[in-house]
């Protein structure tokens, strides 16, 4: 009997098909209920019918996959100032991306060997020396946003994370990064932290956004750990940009699936892709039909100080996702082209979370 072959915890199992599974369970197939009845009919005894190999599921016990960003990340909260709308976070990033290269540029620089230099600057813009794109993984800027909460998820900003990526310079990223944030606080009275002295973040026109690092910040929005766990089944609090234009149905379960494996994962199970969040205060992936960058749509253009277009990703779809892997992954889970802009964030979902 199934619950004869694991001994149970708290009395409650789960049981999943996996391929190495060790049980062969029978399964309902289409048709099945028609042959049983026809069996039925001929006073024939029904056959054995379709077996498919399962397993108990353990999120802990199995061991989890890793992806390529690290879970030590840096938190900024809202300290005042500006406060961008969780739609605009695309422009965001790439303002707080220079913002912290260019405090490592003056703040830290002097410190490094030109090779270290060469290598942290990198790795937070996402460009070689010469100033062609990296081709291996770099550090991502997200939001830290109310979404996620059965009550009570309004989708507000509540600051930023900085995300490092696993690298065998990991120590000499995080010592820069901690020091660039240090040492170039700047003074603003009217700041929400003790000694007015934050990030000011400048969003062109707009004003500054000023932050904070989160120090013994209780508030369950701003902390890592809910990205980090381990979890079968994810969901993007963020819109994920599709890496090319599906061409025909089933191209864009193949884009994610490939988007999976760009970060480490395994193949999805299973692609459900929607318009709407399947996160709680979570913008839609697009606005209402007939407004393209009105209310509610996503930033994905801009322009920088010498007015020249910035335009990262709005000629590419966008969606949200939910994802079943097959085994155990754990976050942080970041997808996508735009995945070092804070887009494609996911959330782990489901009874194992």
């Amino acid at each position: 009997a199934l619950e004869d072959a694991v001994p149970t915890t708290n009395g409650l199992q789960q049981w999943r098909p996996m391929p190495e599974g060790p049980t062969q369970v029978r399964v309902i197939t289409p048709g099945r209920r028609q042959t049983l009845q026809q069996r039925f009919a001929l006073g024939r005894r029904p056959d054995v019918g379709a077996l498919t190999p399962y397993g108990v599921y353990d999120a802990v016990r199995r061991e989890p996959h890793h992806v390529v960003f690290d879970a030590g990340w840096f938190v900024l909260r809202s300290a005042g100032g500006l406060v961008p709308a969780l739609e605009a976070w695309p422009y965001v990033a790439w303002m707080l991306r220079r913002a912290l290269v260019a405090l490592v540029e003056r703040e830290v620089a002097q410190q490094l060997t030109p090779a270290e230099r060469t290598r942290v600057v990198g790795l937070l813009s996402g460009h070689a020396a010469d100033g062609s794109p990296a081709d291996t993984p770099h550090t991502a800027f997200v939001p830290m946003a109310n979404v996620g909460w059965p009550r009570f998820a309004t989708g507000a900003v509540l600051g930023a994370a900085v995300v490092l990526p696993r690298t065998a310079d990991l120590d000499l990223l995080t010592d820069a990064v901690a020091a660039a944030i240090s040492r170039g606080a700047v003074l603003r009275p009217d700041a929400d932290v003790g000694d007015g002295r934050v990030l000011a973040l400048t969003l062109g026109a707009l004003g500054e956004w000023w932050l904070t690092p989160a120090r013994n910040d209780a508030r369950p929005s701003q902390a890592p750990a809910r990205y980090a766990q381990a979890a079968t089944t994810w969901t993007t609090a963020t819109p994920l940009v599709l890496d090319r234009f599906p061409k025909q149905v089933g191209d864009v379960e193949a884009i994610v699936s490939d988007a999976c494996r760009h970060t480490g994962l395994p193949a999805p199970l299973e692609v459900r892709t929607h318009k709407h969040a399947g996160v709680s205060g979570a913008p839609a992936a697009r606005p209402r039909q007939g407004v393209a960058d009105g209310p509610g749509a996503w930033r994905l253009r801009w322009r920088d100080e010498a007015g020249v277009v910035v335009d990262r990703f709005r000629q590419r779809p966008l969606t949200h996702v939910t994802l079943t892997f097959p085994v155990a992954v754990r976050g942080p889970v970041l997808l996508g082209a735009g995945r070092y802009h804070g887009l494609g964030l996911c959330l782990p979902s489901g009874d194992d979370r």
